[in-house]
């Protein structure tokens, strides 16, 4: 307590501290040392609490906090960045990415970064499994006074010039300087960072890097410009390179003299055709992003021919398959004027950890699959398989399904893609075959470590294969299916579930989209109000033994599976249920740690009997049409509220003379929830609060 009122009741403050003892034995001796430290600093000009939790920094990690002081306040600092940054400067050895990412989990949990974004990483998964942190602007405040003028921000020039300024990181933020603010005289830079690109004029002087020749960083993420002066390739010490999001159209063949390059990130330059054919000949490459959008992943961009000698490739977020119907065999082109290479190409490729394969429709058989030797890819993390170029529309011509031969064929070679047991990560995308593939069985354990599965228009498979069994699973998503009718107990049992494992043990986010023909949702289980375990012998063949059922849980989601009649009875544990466009679904019941609803033109909802009974704080109705509103006005009547219950209601026009508190027809349904919003579309009507002594409405 002594310490927490020394904090004077920060939270920063008191998190900062939190950080260095997280780090200390659970004895009174090491927190009193704290203690006695945090006394000592009580009269510095920083907070005492932040310069502690710096001075406590082992020296080796002192670094890598420093240079997250680089980036802008209130950025999101992409761990696929920072890390590989920190590899470029030197800080780690060039194979040390998983020491670097270990650092970054350690500045997390002295809480010198904040993860941000959690709902996205928790609902998706990046391919590169990235996460985003920012630095509080106190800690960063703090940082920047301890880099002793190694680190530059804004422009050079109002820099003092001193022997004590011995500047290795130029960082520039601003948004309305032009080139002109980069009058650089010849000085030792290891990293220049520019965000909200001064480059308005499209390109950069000439002469800058020969000004800049040490350089082992540049960022120009997202800036105008729209090519590189070939000085580039006189960077020799240039180590990663960061072109996301500009006009870039073409890079410099000079950029192949960079024989140091381990990162090269290309994500979002829409306007870029090809790379340079000599890219091979950059031996050291190890991570390569080249998808044309930053969101989707989807890429027309291809590797050069030769690829397979980048082996120390670690990271390719898009290998776009070379056209069959150009390729001569399939052994890709034969001349130098052609781009593009086959998928034997990653056969030798072995270093791999992220990777993502696109247009696999022409890919022709399984025996050319196996060329890529994924499962010797004994380090991969993350892999997509795409058949068809991903976009954001759905096309209803893309629903025809493909000619049996072609269903064949893409079983197949989806079978010949079994990946190590090493897989975090799975993205399958347009599959148009009807079966999946054996590994992804319960009798296989091919995929004991996923935490992300990932099934988007895998249009004309009928049934999903039981994933129960998966022991690390965290997140599946199952996008555009128009095969599946139900979905009943294989989903969750299996074979393996009969060694007394759970029943998707560690799952906490399940998604369901644009399933448009499914209309049954079973477990085959002997209800039970409020148990979710297995009780009947057979029912997973555990001979009468007890079962976990989706234990962890936490948030479902259900959107556009317009014919889904039934919810069932083991989802006791989800604390947050969204239903949208779920037009036929007609309950909802056993949801006994429910704490937020939210339910959008499900028309035909009318009854939620045991819901949260201790737990629920939020129910969100939306209503599109008046035809919703009176089964949901219905099922609020059968729901059991909290006395911290909020109803937020968006009606359509007319909606809010109905819920009058004194005499609408909805006025009793109002009366039981302690605070309720009205909104008519997004327009708010009122407020109204609920409480012992009186009633409040609050007109806006």
């Amino acid at each position: 307590m002594k310490i927490v009122k020394e904090c004077k009741g920060l939270p920063l403050a008191i998190k900062a501290i939190g950080g260095v003892l997280n780090k200390k034995e659970r004895k009174k001796d090491a927190w009193e040392i704290v203690m006695k430290s945090f006394y000592k600093l009580s009269s510095s000009e920083v907070l005492p609490a932040l310069r502690l939790s710096y001075m406590d920094l082992p020296s080796y990690l002192k670094p890598f906090f420093l240079y997250c002081s680089l980036f802008p306040e209130d950025h999101r600092i992409s761990r696929a960045d920072i890390t590989r940054m920190w590899l470029a400067e030197g800080f780690v050895k060039a194979e040390g990415i998983d020491v670097a990412e270990a650092y970054h989990e350690e500045l997390i949990a002295r809480n010198l970064l904040q993860v941000v974004d959690v709902n996205r990483y928790y609902e998706e998964q990046d391919f590169l499994m990235d996460l985003r942190c920012k630095m509080h602007d106190l800690v960063r405040d703090m940082a920047i006074s301890m880099t002793q003028g190694e680190h530059i921000f804004g422009r050079p020039q109002q820099h003092t010039e001193g022997a004590s300024l011995k500047p290795r990181r130029l960082s520039i933020i601003s948004g309305d300087e032009d080139e002109d603010a980069l009058e650089l005289k010849e000085i030792p830079l290891r990293s220049l960072l520019v965000f909200n690109g001064p480059w308005t004029r499209r390109e950069i002087q000439g002469d800058l890097f020969d000004k800049l020749k040490y350089l082992r960083v540049v960022n120009l993420r997202r800036t105008f410009i729209e090519r590189l002066p070939d000085s580039i390739g006189k960077l020799i010490q240039l180590r990663y390179l960061d072109l996301s999001g500009t006009e870039i159209a073409e890079l410099p063949d000079s950029l192949c003299n960079l024989q140091n390059l381990q990162t090269l990130f290309l994500r979002g330059c829409r306007n870029l055709t090809k790379l340079p054919k000599d890219l091979p000949h950059l031996k050291e490459l190890q991570h390569i992003c080249v998808s044309q959008s930053e969101y989707t992943g989807e890429a027309d961009v291809m590797m050069p021919a030769g690829t397979r000698e980048l082996v120390k490739l670690q990271t390719l977020d898009s290998f776009t398959i070379y056209d069959i119907g150009h390729n001569n065999g399939g052994e890709g082109p034969h001349n130098d004027d052609e781009v593009g290479c086959n998928i034997h190409e990653l056969g030798s490729l072995s270093h791999l950890k992220y990777l993502r394969i696109q247009r696999l429709e022409r890919v022709q058989s399984g025996a050319e699959a196996k060329k890529a030797m994924i499962q010797n890819k004994i380090h991969l993390r993350s892999l997509g398989l795409w058949w068809s170029k991903r976009d954001l529309e759905y096309s209803s011509r893309i629903d025809i399904p493909p000619e049996e031969v072609k269903m064949k064929q893409m079983e197949e070679v989806f079978e010949e893609f079994r990946p190590p047991s090493s897989l975090q990560v799975l993205d399958v995308y347009g599959f148009g075959g009807r079966e999946l593939p054996s590994w992804m069985m319960p009798t296989s354990n091919f995929l004991d470590n996923l935490l992300y599965l990932e099934l988007c228009k895998v249009k004309f498979i009928t049934r999903l294969p039981s994933l129960g069994h998966l022991p690390q699973l965290k997140k599946l998503r199952v996008v555009d299916n128009q095969g599946i009718v139900s979905i009943g107990p294989e989903f969750l049992f299996g074979e393996r579930e009969r060694r007394g494992r759970g029943i998707f043990p560690k799952l906490e986010f399940l998604l369901f989209e644009w399933m448009k023909v499914w209309e049954e949702w079973s477990d085959g289980m002997e209800r039970k109000e409020g148990k979710s375990r297995v009780t009947k012998i057979g029912d997973a063949g555990g001979g009468g033994k007890s079962l976990d059922i989706l234990p962890r849980l936490r948030k479902l989601r259900l959107n556009s599976s317009f014919r889904l009649r039934t919810l069932p009875g083991c989802l006791v544990h989800v604390r947050e249920l969204t239903l949208l466009n779920c037009y036929t679904l007609e309950y909802l019941w056993n949801l006994l740690a429910l704490q937020s609803l939210n339910v959008v033109n499900c028309g035909a909802l009318k009854d939620m009997t045991n819901l949260g009974a201790s737990s629920l704080t939020q129910i969100s109705f939306r209503f599109y049409y008046d035809v919703s509103v009176e089964n949901n006005m219905e099922a609020l009547r059968s729901v059991k509220i909290t006395d911290e219950t909020l109803l937020i209601i968006h009606g359509p026009p007319g909606f809010a003379s109905k819920c009058s508190v004194e005499d609408g027809p909805y006025t009793p349904i109002i009366h039981r929830f302690p605070r309720v919003q009205v909104f008519e579309d997004i327009k708010h009507i009122f407020s109204y609060t609920q409480s012992t002594s009186e009633t409040r409405i609050q007109p806006t």
